[in-house]
């Protein structure tokens, strides 16, 4: 039996399904239903020079290949890489306290990272007769203004992704037999930075494209489709690997399928956590709650609302994109009289995205 409070075939539905259409083939695209913000690197170029002031001895031995790199900086880290060769053996060495791995030839390569008010790095070696012989080195920006960092190339203030993942719906509705199902699962959204590092605007988009394995004896298959706008501010920011964001919008959900609701909507608030590594690589786990406002009977805890959270990796492929895996878990209630008509609904998705 559909739910009472459906409208078949409205004008809002169909245009609903158009703007999704359209968010997923622009491309405004995302890896989850909820808009996951890692800072765009800013990207710039410096030069290595020897530390002639520190009080160490320096590394005769030493030969690094390259007097320029670039360095990638977050809102909370910055990153670069650098090779080179000893030409004498060493039994140990670390670079900025933390081992240094060394192959056979003396050539090493290192992915490194260091605070946004670091501009140096230290190597320490021993040799083979027990000598230890360490050497400082600066990393000065080039054609960048040291005060203010700011990038030496244009950021982007959009951002998109695309994702695509499998999800388990468990569905429940008064008067229905109880169903589980699959559903191939498709995710987009753009992000703009209204004030760079300070205040983002996103909007994403889900929907359920392909519904299979369902378990209903009626033969029932559900599809959502869901669109959520947000504004977002950092709360903590560099020079801490650690971003927390909070996040505060609107959210509007429905069911394209012959049982569920519809129309389901009403604000929205989750904070999100970032933890950025010294690769580049990052982890974002966030929570969120969302009344419902419409088709209800009041705003409830347990009744009508949506409450998610997930986890999501993300970690860079070159220059321009990034790969995100996650999961994210759901369960959306509506109750709009307590003899007739409730439904609830609870989700299990895996996903993959590719930023840009």
């Amino acid at each position: 039996m559909p739910f009472s409070c459906r409208k078949r075939e409205t004008v809002f539905k169909n245009l609903v399904a158009i703007t999704c259409l359209v968010l997923f083939l622009a491309p405004l695209n995302s890896m989850a239903q909820q808009t996951a913000t890692v800072a765009e690197p800013l990207i710039w170029n410096a030069k290595i020079e020897e530390d002639k002031s520190s009080p160490s001895n320096g590394i005769p031995f030493l030969t690094l290949d390259q007097n320029e790199i670039q360095v990638e900086g977050t809102s909370t880290i910055q990153f670069s890489q650098i090779s080179g060769q000893f030409s004498e053996k060493v039994i140990q060495a670390t670079f900025n306290s933390k081992d240094m791995p060394i192959k056979e030839d003396g050539k090493f390569e290192i992915h490194f990272g260091f605070p946004l008010e670091s501009k140096s790095f230290t190597i320490t070696v021993i040799d083979t007769r027990q000598k230890v012989f360490r050497a400082k080195y600066k990393i000065i920006p080039l054609n960048l203004d040291e005060k203010s960092l700011k990038p030496a190339v244009p950021v982007k203030r959009f951002r998109y992704s695309a994702g695509a993942g499998v999800t388990l719906l468990s569905f429940r509705q008064k008067n229905l037999v109880p169903f589980s199902q699959m559903a191939a699962t498709i995710k987009a959204s753009g992000t703009y930075r209204l004030v760079p590092d300070k205040y983002d605007l996103g909007l994403s988009a889900f929907y359920n494209l392909v519904p299979f394995a369902s378990t209903s004896p009626a033969g029932y298959k559900i599809q959502y489709l869901g669109i959520n706008g947000r504004i977002g501010t950092g709360l903590i920011k560099a020079p801490s690997p650690l971003r927390v964001n909070l996040n505060a919008g609107f959210y509007y959900n429905t069911s394209v399928s012959d049982v569920g609701f519809t129309n389901m909507y009403g604000p929205q608030l989750y904070p999100e956590m970032i933890y950025v590594f010294n690769n580049g690589n990052s982890i974002l786990v966030y929570g969120k709650f969302s009344p419902a406002l419409s088709n209800s009977l009041s705003i409830s805890l347990s009744n009508n609302r949506e409450v998610a959270m997930g986890s999501h990796f993300s970690f860079k492929l070159n220059d321009k994109h990034r790969l995100s895996v996650g999961i994210d878990i759901s369960q959306l209630n509506l109750l709009v009289d307590k003899s007739t008509d409730w439904a609830s609904t609870n989700t299990y998705s895996l996903s993959a995205g590719l930023a840009f």
